[in-house]
């Protein structure tokens, strides 16, 4: 019921369009009359992490969300491999949480975001 896109021109901002259920099954010509009421605008600083690159094994997850609620941080390896999961079990709308990332070897990771409807990645460099 939603897709994401980039704006365009040499900008990150990307924006959700929702479609609302009813029109989810209506043909295409009927689709083309969504007002602007339903595309809901995301930032494009949804996730942020310092320091990045890090060196010192704690670093702090800026976020903001659509929606206040619970979130899932996965780390994933070069591989894909899911190397450490957090449960934030109630995060306000903006906001950050500190990780203690010092299990985590030198290398290149993914940090991703999950939360209700919502999902966002960013890249982690960790020195040593």
């Amino acid at each position: 019921g939603a897709f994401f896109a980039l704006k365009g021109n040499k900008t990150v901002e990307m924006w959700r369009y929702v479609l609302p259920s009813a029109l989810r099954f209506m043909p295409d010509a009927s689709r083309r009359t969504l007002q602007a009421s339903s595309i809901e605008r995301i930032a494009s600083s949804v996730l942020r992490i310092s320091p990045n690159p890090l060196t010192g094994g704690l670093a702090t997850l800026h976020y903001t969300l659509p929606r206040p609620g619970p979130v899932h941080i996965t780390i994933y390896d070069i591989a894909g491999r899911a190397v450490k999961r957090i449960k934030v079990t109630s995060c306000a709308a903006q906001g950050c949480h500190p990780m203690n990332l010092r299990s985590l070897s030198a290398g290149v990771y993914l940090v991703r975001l999950d939360t209700d409807g919502f999902s966002t990645t960013r890249k982690l460099v960790v020195q040593h």
